[in-house]
C-alpha cells in the first residue's frame, strides 16, 4: 500500500464541506513523522478567500506564544458562508477513537489576523500527518477511513493582501 498517495487522494471527513485540492505547499510540515497530505480549501461557491475563526489561548507555561485552538471554522470572503473545519473532540485520531483531545477553545471565537495587514481573508491550506501503522490489523475497524486518523493537524494561510504565508495553528490530535 502506497500510504502517501492514499492520504493525498483521500481527504479526511473534516474538510468534506469544502472543495479540497491536494497541493504541495513549500515549507509545509507537521511535527509527526509519517505521511503528510496538504489540501487547499475553497468554499462550495468556488472562492478560496476565507476568514479563519477559532479561539485564542495563551498557555500559562509559554505565555509569549499565543495559540489558536479548535473548533475552527472558515468564513468565505465572497459569499459569507461559514463552514466548520475541525473540532479536535470529533476529528483526528483522538476524536475518532473517543479520547479527549488537547486543549480546546471555549467562549466566543475570534478571527485570525495577518500580523502585517490585520483582518484580511487568506487562502487556506490544511495539512494532515499520519503514523505509518494505520493499515495494520490493529486498525481493522477503520478500514477505508484511515484518512480520518491523522495524528497532527496544521493550518496555514496566505494573506490575500500581502501574500505572506501564515502559520495559523497546528496541534497534535493523538
Amino acid at each position: 500500500m502506497d500510504q502517501v498517495n492514499y492520504f493525498r487522494s483521500h481527504p479526511p471527513r473534516c474538510i468534506a464541506g469544502f472543495i479540497s485540492t491536494q497541493v504541495a505547499l513549500p515549507g509545509a510540515e507537521c511535527d509527526g513523522n509519517g505521511p503528510l497530505s496538504v489540501f487547499a480549501l475553497a468554499c462550495s461557491c468556488g472562492s478560496d478567500g476565507h476568514f479563519v475563526h477559532g479561539f485564542r489561548w495563551r498557555n500559562p507555561d509559554f505565555p509569549d506564544t499565543p495559540v489558536f485552538l479548535s473548533p475552527l471554522s472558515l468564513e468565505c470572503a465572497a459569499c459569507g458562508k461559514r463552514t466548520d473545519l475541525i473540532d479536535t473532540d470529533v476529528h483526528g485520531y483522538d476524536g475518532e477513537v473517543g479520547d479527549s483531545a488537547t486543549a480546546r477553545g471555549l467562549g466566543s471565537p475570534a478571527v485570525y489576523e495577518c500580523p502585517k495587514c490585520g483582518r484580511q481573508p487568506s487562502e487556506v491550506f490544511a495539512a494532515f500527518n499520519y503514523t505509518d501503522d494505520l493499515f495494520d490489523d490493529d486498525f481493522a475497524e477503520f478500514a477505508g477511513r484511515q484518512q480520518d486518523l491523522f495524528d497532527w493537524f496544521s493550518l496555514s494561510g496566505k494573506c490575500c493582501r500581502c501574500s505572506q504565508l501564515l502559520a495559523v495553528t497546528d496541534f497534535e490530535c493523538a
